[in-house]
């Protein structure tokens, strides 16, 4: 690539570093994407993993010239794990992001819903004229399909 640019008034001009870094950086996804906001959180989220992905590729592909070379790859090494530690942490959080509110369903919180719900079928059943034994048919029916609820209740 050359260094030698056309002003806009057409005279030629050697292009400088600043100028160069200028251009880079105005082109660079992530600062647009945080200049704009044009983006949601977890949008931003995904381009910073993957200029993160990109940095650590190449962090790999630093080691495997250094190790070919017959250079000590331990910095690189070091680097790429914390990195990597990073790089999990986010996406760790871009999970909880997506997730804003997760159902504690030990929560006294949500065991107090799930009782006014239990108590709401049995009042239904009650003014329907369902007689008591039936009932209790109904709710232990449902403790025993409910066994393994709270497994069926993470993936929610």
């Amino acid at each position: 690539m050359s260094n030698i640019v056309k002003n806009e008034d057409g005279t030629i001009a050697l292009k400088t570093d600043d100028e160069k870094r200028s251009k880079f950086i105005a082109a660079d996804a992530i600062l647009d994407a945080l200049k704009n906001r044009d983006k949601s959180d977890a949008e931003l989220i995904d381009i910073i993993l993957a200029e993160i992905g990109e940095e650590l590729a190449n962090l790999k592909y630093e080691r495997q010239l250094a190790s070919e070379r017959g250079r000590s790859t331990a910095d690189i090494n070091i680097s790429r794990v914390e990195a990597l530690r990073k790089l999990i942490d986010m996406i760790i959080k871009k999970k909880t992001l997506l997730v804003k509110d997760p159902i504690d369903i030990k929560s006294p919180r949500f065991q107090k819903i799930l009782q006014i719900w239990v108590d709401y079928f049995y009042s239904a059943m009650k003014k329907s004229g369902i007689p008591d034994e039936m009932i209790d048919i109904v709710f232990r029916n449902m403790r025993n399909n409910m066994i393994d609820w709270e497994k069926e209740m993470k993936s929610v």
